[in-house]
């Protein structure tokens, strides 16, 4: 008997329980879409946006893993509070 059609965007091994996260890299990869790298792309997206204390409360990281995607990114936040204070409101 085949499987019954899936009513979602991505279905599951098991109706009512989301796909892993391992399992989701696997099929993005034989679609030849490397997760990781979207991954990695979106967080020096942000991570050029945003000061390191934002982009760590804001993902639940560490400040000084925030830090270093900062660094990588090329941000520099070293004058934000001073500039954030100095902006009328």
């Amino acid at each position: 008997m085949p499987p019954p059609p899936h009513h979602g965007c991505s279905p599951a091994t098991y109706p009512g329980r989301p796909i892993t996260a391992a399992r989701l890299g696997v099929r993005l990869g034989a679609l030849g879409i490397d997760a990781r790298a979207a991954r990695r792309s979106a967080l020096i997206q942000l991570a050029a946006e945003l000061p390191a204390a934002v982009l760590a409360d804001t993902l639940d990281i560490k400040i000084a893993t925030a830090s270093d995607w900062v660094k990588t990114a090329g941000g520099d936040w070293a004058n934000y509070a001073a500039t954030t204070a100095r902006t009328p409101r």
